[in-house]
């Protein structure tokens, strides 16, 4: 028997002239791990490819339902298990994870555009590290990408600008002093800004301090 120091599955047993035992061999022993996902803008053709095998393979996949469509799941096979984390508390989220985790399938947290840009990533990643558990971060196609493409507008344009900056008006999260968006709108860079629909005007009126009037949007 070689069972590479496995777990023992069924003890060992003598017989006369024979010895008898089970053990996974410790090579193939499964480990939880949890793929954090970007879902893109929506379209689940927009899923990259490593995102969708992702999807494809998962036991559990906990999707950002206040912003992720259902159908960018519809590619989970049999069996696995789609939850929207709509109603859950960051803890309620850890906790499910963690169930499948240790029981070592494969968990694909699924969030919206790309989940490095104004994600909600950084508290789970916390968690994971101090706990020891395996995770990989699969990119998506954020907003601004999305949203140049359906434009069919380039954001750098030689001689124009060269410079593209992502950032968000003032609402309810506090911006830095130093990234007031008056004083990002010195350059007259591209700039593109998330999460701001409810306060537009307030933008608006903080742009016009350096942008001309006739700015595209």
């Amino acid at each position: 028997l070689a069972s590479a120091g496995g777990r023992l599955i069924m003890p060992k047993t003598k017989g006369g002239d024979w010895t008898v035992a089970a053990a996974i061999a410790g090579d193939y022993i499964r480990e939880g791990h949890i793929e954090i996902v970007g879902a893109g803008p929506g379209d689940p053709d927009l899923v990259s490819v490593r995102g969708r095998r992702m999807l494809e393979r998962a036991d559990l996949i906990l999707y950002a339902g206040s912003l992720v469509p259902r159908s960018v799941t519809d590619c989970a096979k049999p069996g696995a298990t789609v939850r929207s984390s709509a109603s859950l508390a960051l803890e309620e989220q850890i906790a499910i994870m963690k169930e499948y985790y240790d029981r070592g399938k494969f968990v694909v947290r699924l969030h919206t555009g790309d989940p490095c840009l104004y994600g909600a990533i950084q508290e789970q990643m916390n968690h994971f590290d101090r706990h020891g558990m395996r995770y990989h971060i699969t990119p998506g196609i954020s907003a601004f990408q999305a949203a140049a493409a359906e434009l069919r507008s380039q954001f750098t344009i030689p001689r124009k600008t060269q410079t593209i900056i992502l950032t968000r008006g003032e609402g309810r999260t506090p911006m830095p002093d130093t990234e007031k968006l008056h004083l990002l709108a010195r350059s007259r860079s591209t700039m593109c800004i998330y999460l701001s629909a409810d306060i537009v005007e307030n933008v608006q009126e903080e742009l016009l301090r350096e942008y001309p009037a006739d700015t595209p949007v």
